[in-house]
């Protein structure tokens, strides 16, 4: 059965070219770590820093590259160079989930020592949260 193409257009696989299956499973993380990258920055109301730009833009590069191969218009390109990239959005998710591991349990703690939760999340998050309690 032929796969779908990561690029979202409905565009097939087909069967002749199965060997590029590695190169459309690539191109499917890659466009997931872009996402959550982009979503965590809209998230937070932060703009991307520099590296961060350029790291996000050598993403959708990839992804561009990547598209182009499955659809025939491009060369393979070497995964190997591709999996640096990765390796740098791995390290970053890395650290966000250490970072929410920290806030949850900075969180419990103040809860524990007896803070109203309310006033615990908005020192742990820095943010200020509304909360009524008729809700």
């Amino acid at each position: 059965m032929a796969r779908q193409c990561f690029c979202g257009r409905g565009r097939s696989i087909p069967l002749r070219r199965l060997a590029l299956r590695s190169h459309n499973n690539c191109g499917e993380e890659v466009a997931k770590r872009l996402a959550w990258m982009r979503d965590g920055l809209a998230e937070s109301g932060e703009a991307a820093d520099a590296e961060t730009q350029a790291w996000l833009e050598e993403g959708d590069t990839i992804v561009d590259v990547l598209t182009r191969v499955m659809h025939g218009e491009a060369d393979r390109p070497n995964l190997h160079a591709i999996a640096e990239w990765q390796a740098e959005g791995r390290a970053a998710e890395r650290e966000q989930k250490r970072r929410g591991f920290e806030r949850k349990m900075a969180f419990g703690h103040l809860v524990r020592k007896g803070t109203d939760p309310v006033e615990a999340a908005e020192a742990v998050t820095g943010k200020t949260f509304k909360y009524d309690p008729r809700a």
